[in-house]
């Protein structure tokens, strides 16, 4: 068997040939020229850049913060005034407006504490087993073969009362 720097050696000359052999087998591209130019994506961008920043800078004229408060202004322009639509409403309305201070608040509805929560999957399961026996009973009731339409609205009306008086 051969010295591992013999074979080292070996192996440099073949590759070295083969550089040398490819270097000279490749003929110069007869269609070099004929290949069409193809625009790279930083001189694209750079491009677009430049035709950018020629358009604003015909245009800006006025600074920044002028065109803010112009538009500020503009703005408060088209808002309503208070004082305005006071008098619009005294002239169309006449002597009709009566402010009212009197206060009233709603009553906050409250939750039955053994009903179960309507945002959850098991609640929404539950709710939906509870309903299933209700019905159930409807159908089974003899008002309901006689006449179903005046059964149901029966029952709703009363679950509604019960819900009612719960609170």
């Amino acid at each position: 068997m051969a010295k591992r720097t013999q074979l080292r050696t070996k192996a440099a000359r073949s590759s070295s040939r083969a550089v040398k052999q490819s270097g000279e087998s490749l003929p110069e591209d007869p269609q070099a020229f004929l290949h069409q130019y193809k625009e790279t994506k930083q001189q694209k961008l750079l491009n677009k850049r430049q035709t950018l920043l020629s358009k604003l800078g015909t245009e800006s004229s006025i600074s920044k913060s002028s065109l803010r408060r112009r538009k500020r202004k503009e703005k408060q322009e088209l808002k309503p005034k208070m004082e305005e639509l006071l008098t619009s409403l005294e002239e169309s309305m006449g002597d009709a407006i009566n402010v009212v201070d009197s206060k009233q608040y709603v009553q906050a509805k409250k939750k039955s504490a053994n009903a179960p929560s309507t945002r959850t999957k098991k609640g929404l399961q539950k709710v939906e087993q509870q309903e299933r026996k209700l019905f159930g009973m409807i159908l089974k009731d003899q008002q309901f073969k006689k006449s179903p339409f005046e059964a149901l609205r029966e029952s709703i009306s009363n679950r509604l009362k019960q819900e009612s008086t719960a609170k």
